[in-house]
């Protein structure tokens, strides 16, 4: 009976691949975890990106939801509006919590004058924050005066789907009544 002989087993001599250098300047910017964490820290909230995240109407109950789940694991939270928020917000009970955000929660909602891009403040107040933003906005036009919106996990994104919101790896569940939205706000910003 023949017996099988073992051949040695060539390893084929693989070329050290070159590694990549790259030509953006080093971050100075805390790095943020591949697994989506609200613990802590800052948030800039593109508050406008947000509400009109949902295809068939604007959802200003996304935005309170993550608000409120983000200042419930004790991350500083600051909210960026465009001017045209306020004519974006589809009911009246919408837009009084809007303007009751603006006026009584100053520190946490801010509202851009007209004529202002949003985008530049937002990216201002992260690079000065060292935190990451949430927004599904790729900010291509401003990658030149903030490369690290190109840096993962700087730039959340969000996809509501029926009654949570996905931010990253994380399901928020939302939260529809407008009364117990704001009697949150209120006891996480006293």
């Amino acid at each position: 009976m023949k017996t099988a002989t073992k051949r040695p087993v060539r390893k084929s001599a693989k070329k050290p691949t070159p590694r990549k250098v790259s030509t953006r300047p080093a971050a100075k910017l805390r790095t943020v975890s591949r697994k989506t964490s609200l613990r802590g820290g800052h948030l800039v909230v593109d508050g406008t990106n947000v509400i009109c995240g949902a295809q068939d109407r604007t959802r200003f109950d996304l935005l309170l939801s993550l608000v409120v789940a983000a200042a419930a694991d004790g991350t500083d939270v600051l909210c960026i509006f465009d001017a045209t928020t306020p004519h974006r917000l589809g009911t009246s009970p919408e837009r009084d919590l809007y303007r009751w955000l603006l006026t009584e929660k100053a520190r946490h909602f801010v509202q851009c004058p007209g004529r202002t891009e949003a985008d530049l403040l937002i990216l201002a107040e992260a690079e000065r924050m060292h935190c990451p933003v949430v927004s599904n906005d790729f900010f291509r036009d401003r990658e030149e005066r903030y490369p690290w919106v190109r840096d993962k996990g700087r730039v959340l994104r969000h996809q509501p789907i029926r009654d949570v919101l996905y931010l990253g790896d994380r399901a928020l569940p939302v939260e529809s009544d407008f009364g117990e939205l704001r009697r949150q706000v209120e006891q996480l910003f006293a």
